[in-house]
């Protein structure tokens, strides 16, 4: 065995023998947030894809109603693509859908 000056102070004989450690909480969370920041986008992209579905639209005839290109479409479906406020407003106006409810 090493000597325990010449082992990195989390690799000690003592913890070399015992089990691995326990999943940092912490670290646990972080990615839980991260991931539900990237379900926001993939909840937008499924709607799109289910109001356009709903009307009986391919995604040519979206496309050609907002003046942009199938494969973009297809990336905003897929998740793939950053919408703007703006992107949205367009997407909502096309597919005859609100974004906003009024708050009442």
């Amino acid at each position: 065995m090493f000597p325990n000056y010449l082992l990195p102070p989390r690799f000690t004989p003592d913890n070399l023998r015992s089990s691995p450690p326990a999943v940092n909480p912490l670290r646990e969370d972080s990615r839980q947030i991260k991931i539900g920041a990237m379900k926001t986008r993939d909840r937008l992209a499924a709607n799109i894809r289910r109001s356009r579905e709903a009307k009986g639209w391919s995604q040519k005839a979206l496309a050609e109603r907002l003046g942009v290109t199938v494969p973009y479409i297809s990336a905003v479906e897929n998740g793939k693509e950053n919408l703007t406020v703006d992107q949205l407003d367009r997407f909502a106006d096309a597919l005859g859908t609100a974004l906003l409810a009024d708050a009442g």
